[in-house]
Order: structure tokens, then sequence, then C-alpha cells
């Protein structure tokens, strides 16, 4: 096997060797066995090798290999290999899925014991492209998953833990929860299609996964039951499979290598990422519920929204229709999937209290507080630790200015436009009005304040020089966000 410099490097001959416990050198795995050391259910669901549970001694020698060699192992002597990363030691064992020159490995790390999935790709031009914090360009599949997984991180989106690139290809580290199978695999175990609640919460979280991805830039490209990860206990999902996947623009893609093929790709060559996404999620959505695909039948009347049926309910139909609308255009955006009164319906139709979910999170609704422009505040409760929370309800709508009459700006007024640091200024300075006179300025007022001249009975020249300066017409001439702390009144009243 050739060897290269600068790859990964695999420890034992991945032909004839094996890795026993005492080689591995780790405190966190105490095994006599690959089966052991890598035990477990895998997150794919595909041809699986296996492991036995007697490994031969492993050799002493060590050797550099490349990743197209790891790529083409197969372990069939019920070893584990050792592979490392960036110094990072992992062993791995069953060979989950391989793909187009793509293989997933299941593996844990040696340092601690966390479950990993390796997936080493070695395909031909793999695209490479430029990335905030690197010098290099990366690998696109890697771009993809770190954009994917900015800060703040969500669970629906499976984290990156770690990769590396040579000129054979590259490798990502990837988590890989327990108790987790593909959907595909879970719809099979439950004889192919699940209930219309159950399908809500996986439905839900798919569509924020989604939805996140092209907010941060990611058009995944190929969201199909394979490519969804589920835990069997919680029904929590994850969204995997990103090699398919590119960088979102305004301008159409005419290429396509995902599993379901928008109609207007097929009909024109051209197609946008967000409207595509909704296709899949809703061919998704389909798959789950009736156990098939939908036919050419089931997309004339889902295009003319009149398709139904008798399991589900209005709104479920209703949804479906929208993902699956043959024109782009009148798809519904995956974006406000996850505010279709579908769900709203099914939590409405629970005896008590209604269950709120928020990014896998549950919250029991308790008391509205208010209401206004921006939405309605709800009390709640978190169900997983009881914590007290507020949840706010906006709905997406497009909104140039919204305030407290008194507190808008004299600019907006006159020309409809202004800018944040000199608003925020005025809005600070009609506080200020207000807690000294306990009223807002009358048009006599604010004329006085433009002109420098107001005044306030007993009340300190340097506090009526800062209202005035606060609360100039001109936003030009009211004073600096940054200089209100330092003002003499301040001073003055210390």
């Amino acid at each position: 096997i050739r060897a290269c410099n600068g790859a990964p490097r695999c420890f034992g001959n991945p032909e004839t060797e094996s890795v026993s416990a005492a080689d591995l050198n780790t405190n966190s795995v105490k095994t006599s066995s690959a089966e052991e050391l890598l035990s477990e259910q895998s997150y794919a669901v595909v041809d699986d090798l296996g492991l036995s549970s007697s490994s031969s001694s492993a050799q002493s020698s060590s050797s550099l290999y490349s990743i197209a060699s790891l790529s083409s192992l197969q372990l069939i002597d019920g070893s584990a290999l050792v592979y490392e990363v960036k110094s990072c030691r992992y062993a791995i064992g069953k060979k989950l899925n391989e793909r187009d020159r793509v293989s997933v490995f299941k593996g844990i790390r040696m340092e601690d014991g966390t479950k990993i999935a390796l997936k080493v790709s070695c395909r031909a031009n793999t695209v490479y492209s430029r990335i905030e914090g690197h010098s290099e360009a990366v690998p696109l599949e890697i771009k993809l998953l770190t954009l994917a997984n900015q800060k703040p991180r969500i669970p629906q989106i499976a984290e990156l833990l770690d990769w590396q690139a040579d000129t054979d290809g590259y490798t990502m580290v990837l988590e890989r929860p327990s108790l987790c199978k593909t959907l595909a695999g879970f719809l099979e175990q439950n004889g192919g299609s699940v209930s219309e609640q159950l399908a809500s919460v996986i439905v839900r979280q798919i569509a924020f996964a989604a939805s996140t991805c092209l907010l941060r830039g990611v058009f995944h490209g190929d969201i199909n039951l394979q490519n969804i990860i589920i835990n069997s206990d919680t029904f929590e999902i994850k969204l995997v499979g990103f090699g398919n996947g590119k960088v979102t623009r305004k301008s159409p893609f005419r290429s396509f290598n995902g599993t379901y093929s928008p109609p207007e790709f097929e009909r024109t060559g051209e197609y946008h990422g967000d409207a595509a996404t909704a296709w899949s999620v809703g061919m998704v959505m389909f798959a789950m519920l009736c156990g098939r695909i939908p036919e050419v039948q089931d997309l004339d009347e889902l295009d003319r929204k009149v398709w139904s049926h008798n399991d589900f309910s209005k709104e479920c139909c209703e949804l479906l229709c929208s993902l699956l609308r043959r024109n782009p255009r009148k798809r519904l955006h995956v974006i406000k999937v996850c505010q279709h009164n579908w769900f709203k319906a099914l939590y409405y139709e629970q005896d008590g209290p209604e269950i709120i979910e928020v990014n896998s999170c549950s919250y029991e609704v308790i008391l509205k507080i208010g209401s206004g422009g921006f939405g309605s505040i709800y009390k709640a409760v978190r169900l997983s630790d009881g914590r007290r929370v507020a949840l706010k309800f906006a709905d997406r709508t497009d909104i140039e200015y919204m305030s407290t009459k008194a507190y808008i700006p004299p600019e907006f007024k006159e020309n409809g436009k202004y800018f944040g640091k000199p608003a925020t200024v005025w809005s600070l300075g009609i506080l200020l009005f207000f807690l000294v006179t306990g009223d807002y300025p009358s048009s006599t007022d604010l004329m006085r304040l433009d002109e420098n001249s107001w005044t306030y009975f007993d009340y300190s020249k340097e506090c009526c020089k800062r209202l005035c300066s606060l609360l100039q017409r001109d936003p030009e001439k009211r004073c600096e966000l940054e200089d209100i702390s330092g003002h003499a009144w301040f001073n003055s009243c210390t």
C-alpha cells in the first residue's frame, strides 16, 4: 500500500493485521475485541461488514497509509484499525457505507471514548473553496459543514469534529450519536411509515435544519431518507451528507446530484436552492406518511392542491400540497414550514396545556403576558428542567419601522429614512425627558430643545444641556452615542 507524505497515519496493516485493546494504549477503552471496542448501533443501515468477537494480536510495526488506501480497505478479519487525524487517534471498525468513492467507518476517539464516524472521500475533481480562518482553500463539503455549524450550533445538524485533507482526498471526523439509524432504516423498522403525530415532530426538525443551512449560506443539495439520522428513542434527528451541497447564491444552479430532483430542473435545467430544498422536504414528508414516494397522479393532485388522505388531517395535506407545487414560485419557502398550521393544529388538539417545541426543547405555555406590533409574549416553563421562561411569537412581516410614537426620530417622519445610532440617541433623549418631567416633550419643548434654550425648574444646567444635545432635530447635530456617558452632567452628579 502506497505511503504518502502528509497523509493521516494508519497503524497496522489493514490487509492482515489487527489491533488489540492493549495496543490501543488508552484508559478510556478497556476491551479485548474490536466488536466490544466499537459496539453500539451505527448511524447508517447499509452494507455492514461487521467485526468478529475475536481479534488476533497486533503486529508491532506501523506504516503510513494514504486516504485512498483507507477508503478501499475491508476489515474482514474482525480487526480494528487505529487512524490518526491531526495527532488525534481514532479506533476504526465497521465500514458503514461506500458510495461514489466515499466510505464511512464506525469508530471511537481514543483519548476519551467519544463515538465518531470517519468519512473518507477520494472523489475525483474535488471542489475546493476559500473560507474565513483558513489560509488555503478547503474541500467544499468541509466548508459547507463549517458554515452550517456556526454558533449558535443547532443539534439538528451533524457536528464536524475534525478534518484533514491531502493529495488523495480528505477525511472528516463526525459525531456519531447512540441509538441512531438512518430515517430510511427507521421507517423500515416501523413498517414503512409513521403516524402523523410522529411525522410532525420529525418534519419540523428537518425543516429547521434545512432553513438554518440556507440562512447560513448552505444549500444541502440532497435531503433524503438516507441523509437524515434519527434517535429511535427520542426521535431527535441530525442532517448529514453534505457531499452534494453548494454555497447559496441568487443566480440559479444548473447541475443537480441529489436524490429528489425538483421539477423545474427537469423542465428547464435550472433551479434555486431554497425552492429545491422545500421540494426535498416535501418528498421526505410524503415518504414518511405514505411509505412511498409520490406517483404521477399524486403529484398532479398535490400541484392542484386537491390531494387528500383519509388518515391525515386537512392541515397535513395542505402542507404537503404547499411543498410539492411544480411551480417553484408557488412552493412554500422552507423557512416558513415551522410556522405552518399543521403543527399548531396538532398541539391545539391535545388535552391539557399547550406544549411548544423550539429547537427540540419542549415548553409548556402557561399564560399570555402581552402582545404588540412585534408579536405576543407568553409565560412558559421548560419541561426538561422546570426553568421559567418567556416565549415570544413574532410573525414574519415586512416592517420598515415600528416604535412608540413619541420615540420616532424626526428624520424618519420627514423623509422616511434614519440611521440606527442617531435614532438611538433620540430615543434615549425622549426617555430622559420623561424621567425628568414625567411627560413626553411638546412641540414647544422640542423647538426649545433644538435651539438649546430649554430649561426646567431647578434641574442643573448640565442636565438641560444634555437633553438639548440628545434631542436635536438634525441627526448630524445630535451628540454621538459613544459620548453620552462622558458628559459633564454625570460628573456633576457624582
